[in-house]
């Protein structure tokens, strides 16, 4: 999907005077921009025009850019291919940026799969900064990244949201969202890290039957958009600040609270084949410790997919 946003001047007004909860003029281009968006409307009765169906839950910029520390630099779009993208193309410095967006149209997944969001109704999220370990000693910050937020989600009162290795948010429907680590050599210090976040807050996304079913959090959940950026911001930044051998340690005792297939029999898909076995928990590296008939292997993210029945 292609979203055009050079709108000129007064289609740009009109746009954000609807968002912003006005009645405006109805116009061709404005209804053509407001179907790119998935954004539902009403006509006004005895009137030429419009108004939203109902309020967008917008992502309050001043208030994130306020919660946030003043070091970190935070921009926000209306519409972008993917915020991972964004920040990756900068030049690499040591620096801690996050991006956002009411709608992501080329969002990254695993695997080269894409993730889309209709606009303002979800979580679209990156986070760039720096870690001073080298890339072979991050195999396993994706499981820190999900356990933290995972946590913290609980803490919000989500408390049905569980993980799957190696880095999906889960609810009992199906898939909540996802997080994919792209990580960058830094000679002389370390690796810059980019952890991409996408988690569906009000709309689960209507995927094929060969997908995996999805699932959101619902409406009249008392947590705002912005309140979830500034959470999931302060989160991801935690799991890289305080990442290392002790924390994996930790993260190893507590992923049965969360793995939403723990001594679960599972199934293990990597590439045309697929690998029976019992789910024994994760390593210390964040591998993933299946037993099998041929003994215990240790499988790692990038290269497997797990399908069982959720216990």
């Amino acid at each position: 999907m292609v979203v055009d946003l050079n709108l000129g001047s007064e289609l740009e007004l009109r746009f954000a005077q609807l968002l912003q909860g006005q009645a405006v003029p109805l116009s061709a281009r404005l209804v053509d921009l407001l179907g790119q968006l998935e954004i539902e409307y009403q006509v006004l009765s005895l009137s030429d025009h419009i108004q939203l169906a109902s309020p967008l839950d917008l992502i309050d910029v001043k208030t994130v850019r306020e919660s946030l520390d003043p070091s970190v630099a935070y921009e926000h779009h209306w519409t972008i291919g993917s915020t991972s993208k964004v920040l990756t193309d900068r030049a690499v410095m040591i620096e801690t940026r996050v991006c956002t967006a009411e709608m992501q149209t080329a969002g990254r997944g695993r695997r080269g799969r894409q993730w889309q969001s209709p606009f303002g109704q979800n979580l679209c999220i990156s986070w760039l900064g720096s870690i001073a370990r080298p890339v072979s000693e991050l195999g396993g910050l994706s499981i820190a990244v999900g356990i933290h937020w995972a946590e913290k989600l609980r803490a919000m009162g989500f408390q049905r949201v569980g993980l799957k290795w190696p880095n999906d948010l889960m609810m009992p429907e199906g898939k909540l969202g996802g997080i994919l680590i792209e990580l960058e050599a830094i000679p002389g210090f370390g690796t810059r890290v980019c952890v991409g976040m996408g988690m569906n807050i009000y709309v689960a996304p209507r995927l094929s039957e060969s997908v995996q079913p999805t699932s959101c959090l619902g409406t009249g959940i008392g947590v705002t958009r912005t309140q979830f950026v500034i959470e999931a911001a302060t989160a991801i930044g935690k799991a890289v600040a305080t990442f290392g051998d002790e924390a994996m340690l930790a993260h190893q005792a507590r992923w049965s609270d969360f793995d939403c297939y723990d001594s679960a029999q599972i199934g293990v898909i990597q590439g045309d084949q697929v690998m029976d076995g019992l789910n024994l928990g994760i390593h210390r590296d964040g591998g993933l410790r299946v037993k099998t008939d041929a003994g215990e292997q240790i499988l790692y993210a990038g290269e497997v997919s797990v399908r069982a029945t959720r216990k």
